[in-house]
């Protein structure tokens, strides 16, 4: 099976995940948690992350996450742990 290694700078916390896995799947397997769930249907997200390394792993964006960071505003490098999923192992 294919891993990735992940790392969450600001929780200095970091482990290891199967390609395929979502990125706020990886981030609540090490205790991260959210402020609340999101309802991606009625565009309620509060698992906005930045990326600072690694984005070439990463899936393209959604057409949800497109969708939502077009109405919200999207800062550099930004996208939803929601629809984000790990595509490539490193």
């Amino acid at each position: 099976m294919a891993e990735v290694g992940i790392e969450f700078e600001r929780e200095n916390l970091s482990g290891v995940v199967a390609v395929g896995t979502y990125l706020i799947d990886a981030a609540k397997r090490l205790g991260i948690r959210f402020e609340s769930e999101c309802i991606p249907l009625e565009d309620i997200h509060f698992c906005r992350v930045e990326i600072t390394n690694g984005s070439d792993l990463l899936s393209e964006p959604t057409r949800l996450e497109n969708e939502h960071f077009t109405g919200q505003g999207r800062k550099v490098n930004e996208r939803l742990a929601c629809q984000t999923k790990f595509e490539k192992p490193g």
